[in-house]
């Protein structure tokens, strides 16, 4: 039986490179190809830390982390498809590296779907907003915002 096909975007990095459609077997081949992009786009970075996510239908999400490293060919190696030279001037290693768990995104199912929650791969500070002031909007009065109340919020105020 033939191997499916998957498919993987990038999830993250720390060159702040996401997105992108990768379909490989397997996510270290995939990293491999979106590595290669990213290379292409930051020609002077040499190691890149990226965080893939399966995107295949039906499947987990699963995310994987790789760090890929370019390395430099001393002579460089000429293939010819068709009429078509290409010439490869570096080769890509990767290898399975874990990022902390809060440096991944993570995921909260809710009634609507799957909404993301946001983190990037570079360590960040979050502070929590502790009593963000809440607008009536029949009156402008500005209150203390209550848990699990209902309206929405902008910048550090919410109306009912």
């Amino acid at each position: 039986m033939e191997e499916q096909k998957r498919s993987f975007t990038v999830y993250g990095s720390n060159v702040n490179f996401k997105g992108g459609r990768y379909i490989s077997l397997t996510p270290s081949s995939a990293a491999k190809k979106a590595a290669s992009r990213i290379f292409r786009e930051y020609p002077r970075k040499s190691v890149v830390v990226l965080t893939l996510r399966e995107t295949t239908s039906g499947s987990n999400h699963d995310n994987f982390s790789y760090k890929a490293t370019k390395v430099n060919l001393k002579e460089p190696v000429v293939v010819t498809i068709g009429s078509k030279k290409i010439e490869y001037t570096f080769k890509i290693e990767i290898k399975a590296v874990e990022v902390e768990k809060s440096h991944h995104t993570s995921v909260k199912k809710s009634k609507g779907g799957i909404a993301p929650v946001s983190h990037d791969l570079s360590p960040v500070a979050h502070a929590p907003v502790a009593h963000a002031p809440v607008v009536n909007a029949s009156n402008d009065k500005k209150q203390p915002a209550m848990k699990g109340g209902g309206g929405s919020c902008n910048n550090n105020y919410c109306t009912i």
